[in-house]
């Protein structure tokens, strides 16, 4: 089973929140979208700006971010993507969650196993769930 990785459970994890995800790591194979980048690195950003975290703080976290991403396939965000985000699904769900779902599920039918959701992101878990995928991090 490989699982896929929001931004959400990187996030958590990064900051050392209580509630991060508890066997996070512990998998064969793990994956997200090139925007999992985007994502992580613009809330990095802007919490820097907000004078929440300081300029040491930020490179710090960008060090250990880029270490981990190094280990995890990185999915591109192609054509087949952003159509399939662009399509219904079955629950509410946002543009971004609607690429990292689509994602998931374009990686899930590549790889003919099943996909483990790796999410907090309680509305995006209910996408993954409707749409057929396992879904960890969300209680």
């Amino acid at each position: 089973m490989i699982t896929y990785i929001d931004s959400s459970a990187v996030l958590r994890v990064l900051f050392n929140h209580k509630d991060a995800y508890a066997r996070f790591g512990k998998w064969g194979e793990a994956g997200s979208s090139e925007l999992l980048r985007v994502e992580c690195n613009r809330t990095l950003y802007r919490l820097r700006l907000e004078g929440k975290i300081s300029d040491e703080t930020l490179s710090d976290y960008q060090e250990v971010f880029s270490d981990f991403i190094k280990t995890i396939n990185i999915i591109e965000l192609n054509a087949a993507v952003l159509e399939r985000s662009a399509g219904p699904f079955q629950t509410i769900v946002g543009s971004l969650d609607a690429i990292h779902l689509s994602t998931a599920l374009l990686w899930k039918d590549e790889r003919q196993e099943d996909v483990v959701m790796l999410t907090h992101d309680a509305q995006l878990a209910v996408a993954a769930r409707a749409a057929g995928l396992m879904v960890a991090g969300v209680q």
